[in-house]
């Protein structure tokens, strides 16, 4: 209830802020005329008893025109009811002056300063000048009508005292509210705009702020992607260089050193898992105090109390700061001016490969975007560690299935050359190749010692045959008397030769050994099936012994088989 009877005299409120002062104005201005109409009507009878109809029904006009109005304020029609409002007092004052039969002397006239100041409060400095200029031709014709004597105005008996007293005070009376109202709601509006301005100033100094800070974090980041930009340059560079080195005893110290330089850190360490999987053993390092640990061996504990102990076990980066419980990390004797450590796993597939140690002389010197780029180099080099250790595996795998191949192949060709006569041919121009055996021509004995290439004279050569570190024959080439003496392009394309030789020789002895074996294979098969021929035992003993006798080209065959009091039971 309290909350509609304040809205009652405080006016509608609109959305817009300037609307509403106007709307709380001419709310003002129709609660004065309602009040005024309502007070001036009842007051006003007993002065004209003779008019009491007239001046009621008026009254009545004027209260529901007023209602009607307020109706039009609430739903935000500001300028009809400006309008309305400044033209019927207008023209209410002006009838009374033409009609009503006073004069501009009456105090009726007063309410043109009313209506002017009304129209200025709620039109604006337009309304107040046109409804001034039209007081003034109004007033200006009145005068001049009134000089000449026409009839337009009426000179009819003035009214009483009372009636001019009170509508003198009322003029005066709503022309002051009207001002004061309007001097608090100008005092407001630049208190308003006092407070506008300063919360302009904070908003627009917190602004300059925000901006200042968001360049200054601008700044920083850019700063830090730049660093970061270089920092994956020297990454790709590092990693590229690591992937070049195939020798893990090489690749370890150079990768440390291209770290150490392209970063600028004070220590770099890089940590191999051991092989029963108990510790970190450090292989690398770049520091003074790093190499007195290379030197005695330096391990840590998988999962032991330091952060390379940490990394092993949780297989992720970390960063130790001299602050806090960190602290207990940077007791090296060794390494006495560290006082940021990360530490990055080197982890290649699914197996944690080792770990690198970076540490630097300054304080809080590696942050989580740091972890990111150097874990990319990290990655890189688990890989090329990865490979080099497959490939010194594959080495050495392959240098054992060498050696076990020469070994064999020198003992199959050691056979081979026992199991048959010394072989050897000559072949001239004259004659197509010859066998020959025990011709040693001067040289050729020196070169199967010696085991390398020997020029006997000038046209004449031998070059050892060798497979498998064996000397296993000699080639003498001799050039007639007027041919020119050997050259090195000829002596190499001859060895080149005696190398397919070489190949050609092992080839056929494998392929010999392998028909071989195929005939064993055929002449084992052979002889199971004619055993397999038959069911009985005895038979089978026959069959056997017989196939065996033609198979090894032998005069006699014989198999005993032991039966129960030493008696036994022979087969030939």
């Amino acid at each position: 209830m309290l909350t509609r009877v304040k809205q009652f005299f405080t006016g509608p409120v609109l959305e817009d802020e300037y609307q509403t002062s106007v709307a709380r104005i001419l709310n003002v201005i129709l609660l004065a005329i309602f009040a005024v109409t309502v007070i001036g009507t009842i007051a006003i009878i007993p002065f004209e008893p003779d008019e009491w109809i007239f001046n009621l029904t008026f009254g009545i006009v004027i209260s529901i025109l007023v209602l009607g109005l307020r109706w039009f304020l609430y739903r935000g029609r500001i300028l009809i009811v400006s309008v309305v409002i400044s033209s019927i007092l207008w023209i209410s004052i002006t009838a009374l002056l033409t009609f009503g039969g006073v004069g501009v002397n009456d105090p009726v006239f007063t309410g043109y300063f009313l209506v002017i100041a009304i129209a200025g409060l709620i039109l604006g400095g337009g309304g107040a000048l046109i409804f001034g200029v039209l007081s003034i031709i109004v007033a200006l014709g009145l005068l001049y009508a009134g000089n000449i004597g026409l009839p337009i105005v009426s000179a009819g008996e003035a009214p009483p005292l009372a009636v001019n007293m009170i509508t003198l005070t009322i003029t005066m009376g709503l022309t002051t509210l009207l001002l004061r109202f309007a001097m608090r709601n100008m005092n407001e509006s630049l208190n308003n705009a006092r407070k506008n301005e300063q919360a302009q100033i904070e908003a627009n100094r917190e602004l300059e702020n925000i901006r200042a800070t968001l360049e200054q974090r601008i700044a920083n980041r850019t700063s830090k992607l730049e660093q970061q930009a270089v920092q994956l340059q020297i990454a790709t560079e590092v990693g590229r260089a690591a992937t070049t080195i195939r020798d893990i005893k090489k690749l370890l110290p150079q990768v440390a050193q291209l770290i150490g330089e392209s970063f600028g850190f004070y220590h770099i360490g890089i940590f191999l898992i051991s092989a029963n999987n108990e510790y970190a053993v450090l292989k690398a390092a770049t520091s003074e105090g790093g190499q007195k640990m290379l030197d005695r061996g330096h391990r840590l504990k998988i999962g032991g109390f330091s952060i390379v102990g940490h990394v092993t076990a949780k297989r992720e980066a970390r960063i130790a700061l001299d602050v806090g419980e960190d602290a207990v990390f940077f007791d090296n004797p060794d390494l006495p001016e560290t006082r940021s450590e990360m530490a990055l796993p080197l982890i290649a597939g699914d197996e944690l490969l080792g770990v690198i140690d970076v540490q630097s002389k300054r304080e809080a010197a590696f942050s989580n975007e740091d972890i990111s780029v150097l874990q990319t180099l990290a990655d890189q080099i688990a890989i090329a560690i990865e490979n080099a250790r497959l490939l010194t595996e594959r080495q050495e795998a392959l240098a054992t299935a060498q050696r076990a191949y020469g070994e064999r192949s020198q003992k199959a060709w050691g056979e081979l050359l026992r199991s048959q006569p010394e072989l050897g041919f000559l072949s001239t121009l004259a004659h197509k190749p010859l066998p020959t055996t025990g011709d040693w021509e001067p040289g050729m004995r020196e070169t199967i010692q010696r085991g390398e290439i020997t020029t006997i004279d000038k046209r004449t050569i031998a070059i050892p045959i060798i497979l498998r570190d064996q000397v296993l024959g000699v080639v003498r080439l001799q050039k007639s008397k007027k041919a020119n003496p050997w050259n090195d392009n000829e002596i190499e394309l001859m060895d080149s030769l005696i190398d397919q030789l070489e190949l050609a020789l092992e080839s056929a002895r494998l392929y010999r050994e392998t028909q071989q074996r195929a005939e064993r294979e055929r002449l084992v098969t052979d002889i199971t099936t004619k055993i397999r021929s038959t069911t009985d035992p005895e038979q089978m003993l026959k069959t056997a012994v017989e196939e065996l006798k033609l198979a090894l080209n032998a005069n006699q065959a014989h198999f005993v088989i032991p039966q129960a009091e030493s008696e036994t039971k022979e087969t030939t």
